[in-house]
């Protein structure tokens, strides 16, 4: 059975084309037919879904505009799962014509209300010598000073990455949707969080629905060594590098993992997210191959890769006591070898309800 015009009773019409006697354009009769906005895509009152860039042409929605809603509620359905929705115009009859009825600026306002439907804005409001770092006892921030809470009282953490050092060393890390903003985000919540723009505070974005980090609205970093192995995907493939940093005790950042904690689940390593890493922060760096994982996408059994020095490369910024403790920690996961390759298995990696 074909579409029927909820106004001129027409069945079988294509609604993109459709010349309703009761309107005179497609586009007005367009704007009439019940989408909803809803997880993934849009519905109608036939059950049936569709983009909003299909419906959109000739309405008062531009092209870029329905395209960043699309992949909104793409990332909507995908993150909610289950979950009952909790925007207010969920339940509503809100639909395409009462978007189009809204100002440019007001349309973005709704978007942002579904991106905030699957992620925590948080501010970078804990210092590191404040956050969760086990001194004793479980998920240890060392291997060779298990009993120290190494990044609370050092600062020191690490994250993998696959740009050059030079690079790296050059210009820090930051996140991409501050630098280099795809268009679906340019000018939403997404893109303002990492910039502070529209009045926003800078923040971590964090997903509702997997508690992680939005990888593109922050920098993230573990405080052990090893796990870190699975930045920037545990998928990824090929020359990476390693990276050590020192952090001010007072350097102002988002505890993922104590939000993990709290919300029930911990990433191991114990993720910390910042809104920038400088270059003088940056004490260390050594080579690796990324092997991938198991299944090649985000969920998997385990992750390898292939520590190709057995030592470090120091920056200007390292310290000897420094420069000593990441000797040990990297001899502790090779054996003092090279090529030496790691394997980290699930159960190494995230465990839920701690």
């Amino acid at each position: 059975m074909g579409w029927i015009c909820p106004l001129c009773h027409a069945a079988d019409i294509v609604p993109s084309t459709h010349q309703c006697q009761s309107m005179t354009t497609a586009a007005q009769a367009r704007s009439k037919l019940p989408w909803k906005l809803r997880p993934k895509l849009l519905s109608n009152f036939n059950g049936n879904s569709q983009k909003l860039a299909t419906v959109a042409p000739g309405l008062n929605i531009s092209g870029n505009t329905a395209m960043k809603f699309d992949v909104a509620m793409l990332n909507w359905g995908n993150d909610i799962g289950g979950r009952p929705s909790e925007w207010k115009h969920f339940a509503s009859k809100f639909t395409v014509a009462d978007l189009a009825q809204c100002s440019g600026a007001e349309q973005i306002a709704i978007l942002d209300e579904i991106w905030k439907e699957m992620v925590e804005f948080r501010p970078y409001a804990t210092p590191v010598g404040g956050m969760v770092d086990p001194g004793a006892g479980n998920y240890t921030s060392s291997v060779t000073r298990p009993t120290e809470p190494i990044f609370n009282r050092y600062g020191i953490c690490f994250r993998c990455d696959g740009r050059n050092p030079s690079s790296v060393l050059a210009y820090g890390f930051k996140p991409e949707y501050n630098f280099s903003p795809p268009a679906h985000v340019v000018g939403t919540i997404m893109q303002n969080c990492t910039t502070g723009a529209g009045g926003i505070v800078p923040s971590a974005g964090f997903w509702i629905g997997n508690r992680d980090i939005v990888n593109q609205t922050s920098i993230c970093v573990g405080r052990r060594l090893k796990g870190c192995g699975k930045f920037p995907t545990p998928s990824s493939k090929g020359v990476h590098h390693f990276y050590a940093f020192k952090f001010s005790t007072e350097k102002k950042g988002f505890d993922t993992e104590a939000r993990q904690v709290q919300t029930g689940g911990r990433w191991l390593p114990g993720e910390k997210a910042f809104p920038i890493i400088i270059p003088n922060e940056i004490i260390a760096y050594t080579k690796i191959i990324k092997l991938g994982c198991d299944t090649g996408g985000l969920a998997f059994n385990w992750y390898s890769y292939t520590i190709l020095d057995k030592v470090w490369t120091f920056t200007p910024n390292a310290t000897s006591p420094e420069k000593a403790y990441l000797k040990a920690e990297l001899d502790a996961i090779t054996g003092g070898e090279g090529m030496k390759t790691i394997t980290v298995h699930k159960n190494e990696d995230f465990v839920a309800g701690q």
